[in-house]
């Protein structure tokens, strides 16, 4: 499959459900009712010729990413070049972190957590997980999730970066993502919904996004969803002065979303956009906040504004941000690929 740029208009709409949000803060798109785009650029190919490229990280001048169909976890240069094999046999390789001079990797299939060192030297530090699901780094420590059994119950664990994990937190009610900053580690849970046609949630059990040092503890729930149509946070970034916590907030039963954030110091939730449809992982730039949703990557002022997609048809794996620019893996085309960022330094 090969990508469909869009440096004009933006094409996607979508209604908005952030509920309890202020409104004065939307619904709004940038889409066929009004708005534009913003000025870009093609995007350039890092690197190609992978398989199913998932998970991306970066270490110095030194991209990592892997690749699940081939069960490898590779390198290239930032600037773009040859990809190497790091580490094969990995089983189905996902989600990425590096830490000093290691990297992490989750293995979906094997249910298990890997430490790989530049050597090619692999080391399980983490097993027997349900769903596995997104794993970061800081602190000197590694971070991730367990997003539990059928019954919704998750659970965090962290390891050193050089030991072996263990549960940091348990019970979490259907968690989605984590995000590490600070010494503290965030949390985005869906909650528990009775039925869509009942409107109803369980009382202690609503979608919500929480903080709880990085050492353990009892999480303070930040943000807390009213009633269903609010939807639930999902992908969750923070801003690099921990001011704000990000998420994206898909619906649970119409498919439609939004993008909020909500303050640290006060719990104040705002609207920035709605979104389209499956909007889940989310990261937050000097400028805006870049969020990939089924097929396309769409960014929206970090104060709030239209969103407008930058890319789609583009069948996104992960993505980051540095240096001003924007990588992201293409799991269809096999490529890691790389645009400039408005705003971004």
């Amino acid at each position: 499959m090969r990508l469909f740029w869009i440096a004009a208009l933006a094409l996607m709409s979508s209604a908005c459900g952030a509920g309890p949000l202020p409104a004065a803060f939307g619904p709004y798109h940038a889409g066929v009712d009004g708005g534009s785009a913003p000025e870009t650029q093609l995007p350039s190919i890092v690197a190609g010729g992978f398989e199913t490229p998932f998970g991306i990280a970066l270490a110095g001048q030194t991209l990592y990413l892997t690749d699940r169909a081939a069960g490898e976890l590779l390198s290239v240069p930032l600037a773009g070049g040859t990809p190497k094999v790091v580490a094969d046999d990995l089983g189905d390789p996902t989600w990425l972190a590096t830490a000093g001079t290691n990297l992490f990797l989750v293995d979906a299939a094997g249910r298990r957590v890997l430490r790989a060192t530049p050597a090619g030297v692999v080391t399980a530090i983490g097993s027997g997980l349900v769903v596995p699901g997104r794993i970061v780094a800081g602190g000197g420590r590694i971070f991730w999730l367990d997003q539990g059994t059928s019954g919704g119950l998750g659970v965090i664990y962290s390891a050193p970066d050089d030991g072996s994990g263990s549960a940091l937190l348990a019970g979490l009610v259907f968690p989605q993502d984590i995000a590490y900053l600070g010494g503290k580690l965030y949390i985005s849970e869906r909650g528990r919904l009775v039925s869509c046609t009942s409107g109803a949630v369980y009382g202690s059990d609503r979608p919500r996004v929480s903080v709880i040092p990085a050492t353990g503890g009892t999480p303070t729930v930040l943000y807390t969803a009213a009633k269903w149509e609010d939807g639930y946070p999902a992908g969750l970034a923070v801003d690099a002065e921990g001011q704000d916590v990000y998420f994206t907030q898909p619906q649970f039963c119409s498919g439609a979303g939004a993008v909020a954030k909500v303050a640290v110091s006060d719990g104040t939730a705002t609207l920035l956009s709605d979104a389209p449809p499956g909007a889940r992982r989310i990261e937050v730039g000097d400028a805006d906040a870049v969020f990939a949703s089924g097929q396309n990557l769409s960014i929206t002022p970090i104060g709030g504004g239209p969103y407008q997609d930058i890319a789609v048809m583009t069948a996104v794996g992960d993505f980051l941000i540095t240096h001003g620019r924007l990588y992201w893996t293409d799991q269809l085309a096999g490529e890691v690929l790389s645009m400039p960022l408005p705003g971004e330094s």
